[in-house]
């Protein structure tokens, strides 16, 4: 099939610039979102919705991380990781409910998921980046 705008070569340079996301994140939080928001607006794929409401989540910025992962949720409905990165929004926030349902989501989705196998395989620069999002995990139900 002809690709005549080119997405698929603007997508793998999209995927290829955001590879170092973590680093992106230490280095300019906010550049890196304002970079995300305008792959957004151009790139219809749930990932970069999914990518964008972690940069709002790890800038603490809840509302729009909310946003964002729905936005990824409704372009995949069975997107795990946006559901998971919900839950834990949702977490933070108090928003008890809906943090189970998402959490409900998460296990419907992978009945195998593990918090701990989860912390092992997820890179972050930060520590406590990382112990925070596993207790937001905790707090919405998943162990």
């Amino acid at each position: 099939m002809a690709d005549p705008e080119g997405t698929r070569k603007l997508e793998a340079i999209l995927v290829a610039d955001v590879a170092g996301y973590s680093r992106l994140m230490q280095e300019d939080d906010e550049a890196t979102v304002a970079t995300l928001e305008a792959y957004r607006a151009v790139f219809r794929r749930p990932w970069v919705a999914l990518w964008l409401g972690d940069s709002y989540y790890w800038l603490r910025r809840y509302d729009e991380a909310i946003a964002a992962y729905q936005e990824a949720i409704r372009r995949n409905p069975n997107y795990l990781t946006a559901r998971r990165d919900l839950a834990a929004t949702y977490a933070e926030m108090g928003r008890e409910k809906e943090a189970q349902a998402e959490a409900a989501e998460v296990l419907r989705l992978n009945p195998a998921f593990s918090v701990e196998l989860f912390r092992a395989r997820h890179p972050v620069q930060k520590q406590a980046d990382l112990d925070r999002l596993i207790v937001a995990l905790r707090k919405a139900g998943l162990k």
